[in-house]
Parts: structure tokens; sequence; C-alpha cells
């Protein structure tokens, strides 16, 4: 992407979230993590999913305790390790900590962004929307004798990525332990007619995720609304 369109993209993004794109991988990821769950009772399936967590946390755990010599994560100094590669930008110092990294982009239109390694930032915004040096102050740390590892967000940190995952889950016994209770009614599955065939275990993309375009004008059959089947 062009220089300025990127500029343009990132000038009011907030800073607060260390987070380069938006995506609804995650969505996704989680549907294909339960699709074999997910035709189970209520009950069953929220007892499946926290299987799952709790087992991720202890496998996280476990990674971390492995991670002690490192201050950031190693696939992040990794990915920054690769960006440095070839980068044939041109520096310019005004104090140690500051100066312009500038270059030409495909078209042969100059660029130029200003780098400050005391607020950690960059013209681009890169740096400040992401918490990982962008590309220019990769380009000018390397003319520092300074750590890059010193500027990155402590989002990315080991400490940081124990502290996400050190709650341990407890296990829990079987349905025929739980205690039982009387909650004074019966709650009642709502009506509706089951489709024809067999239940489906993928789910159907809406036409707000680029699903089909003709699903998108179809009406459903059960709620009336657009957008699903």
């Amino acid at each position: 992407m062009d220089n300025h369109k990127q500029l343009w993209a990132r000038s009011k993004f907030s800073t607060t979230s260390k987070c380069g794109y938006v995506t609804n991988n995650i969505a996704e990821t989680f549907n294909g993590w339960i699709r074999e769950e997910k035709s189970l009772p209520i009950l069953d399936l929220m007892d499946k999913i926290r299987q799952l967590i709790m087992e991720r946390f202890c496998t996280r755990r476990q990674l971390a305790s492995k991670l002690s010599r490192f201050k950031v994560l190693p696939h992040v100094m990794k990915e920054l390790h690769n960006k440095s590669r070839n980068l044939k930008y041109t520096i310019h110092r005004s104090g140690p900590m500051v100066g312009e990294v500038g270059g030409v982009n495909k078209d042969l239109v100059p660029w130029r962004f200003i780098v400050d390694l005391e607020k950690k930032e960059c013209t681009c915004r890169g740096w400040q929307l992401t918490g990982l040096p962008c590309v220019h102050t990769i380009a000018y740390i390397g003319t520092r004798r300074v750590e890059l590892e010193d500027f990155v967000d402590p989002y990315y940190s080991v400490e940081m990525f124990k502290a996400a995952y050190a709650t341990a889950m407890a296990p829990v016994p079987g349905k025929e332990e739980w205690e039982k209770v009387g909650i004074g009614f019966t709650l009642l599955p709502p009506k509706c007619n089951r489709a024809a065939g067999r239940p489906r275990k993928r789910r159907l993309v809406g036409a707000e995720e680029d699903g089909s375009s003709s699903r998108g004008k179809r009406r459903c059959k059960r709620c009336g609304g657009f957008g699903h089947l």
C-alpha cells in the first residue's frame, strides 16, 4: 500500500490497543475448534469448551516457563529481524534519538517520516498502532547502538504472556456429581421445526462477511431475516 494511503488509514485509529489488523479469523478458528462438539446439548457443549480452554491455558503456561531467558516473545523478534533485511532508506539524524527516514515508493515518488526513539513514535503511525517498530524505526535503530527489543511494546513481552495465562482453570466433576437444584419451573426448548437432512457442522457465512451474494438476498424461512438461510 502507498505510504500516503497507509498514513490516511491509520490517522484515526486508537493507539491503546496494539493491533495492526482487523479480521474475523478468530471467529473462524473458534468455530473450527468446536466443530465436532457443536451438535452437543448446551451443557455438554459448554463443558467441552471449558475443557478445551483449561488444556490450552495449561499448555501456554508450560510454554511460558521455557521462555524465561527472553525479554520479548521469540516469534515477534524473528518477525522484526526479517523486516530489517535489505532496508535501503536514507537516514538523516537530528539528534541521538530523533531523525528522518526517507525513500521512494514503487512509482518513484519520494516520502519521508520522522522517527523519535525517546517517544517511541514514527509519523507513519505504524509503531504507535501495533506496538512494534515499523520498518522506518528499524532502519533508524540500525544506525544506533541500541537493542531493538527495547523498543517493542510490553504487550509482546514474555512477562505479559506469562500473566495472560497465569490463572489455572479448576477441573470440574462430572454431571452425575453436580448438586441437584430445583428452580421451581421447567424451561422448555423453543418451538421450531427442524430442517430436513443432516445438521450442519460448518456455519453459513453471512453476506456482510463476503459470503454468497445470492444468500444475502434470500429470506430465512425461520426468522424472516436476510444474510443467512
